[in-house]
């Protein structure tokens, strides 16, 4: 992503790097809270990745942009429940057809 837009510094692999390292060590404990717990979970990792990213770019001579850029970690803290829901559904498997009509029918 960086150098598809110009960026040389590598902000976004960091991020990236830190993102995945964080999601490995924490998924079994996240794992055993609540959705909304998970998605305050989430929060604070996406805060995390999106100020490593502006630290990154502060350094290399960017101005600040405002307090609307952490703005995607609250739509993704937000969205987590939804998508933690959908991401579940695979495993779940198909409810079986002969338990649906088994109960006093036999």
């Amino acid at each position: 992503m960086d150098v598809g837009y110009g960026l040389f510094q590598g902000q976004h692999a960091f991020a990236y790097t830190l993102g995945v390292y964080a999601a490995t060590v924490l998924h079994r404990r996240i794992q055993r809270f609540s959705l909304w717990q998970q998605a305050s979970h989430v929060l604070l990792l996406l805060l995390l990745l999106q100020t490593a990213m502006l630290v990154i770019r502060l350094f290399g001579g960017a101005v600040f942009p405002g307090p609307g850029y952490f703005l995607s970690c609250l739509t993704g803290a937000m969205l987590w429940p939804a998508l933690s829901l959908l991401f579940l559904l695979p495993q779940r498997g198909r409810p079986d057809a002969d338990s649906v009509y088994s109960a006093g029918h036999k």
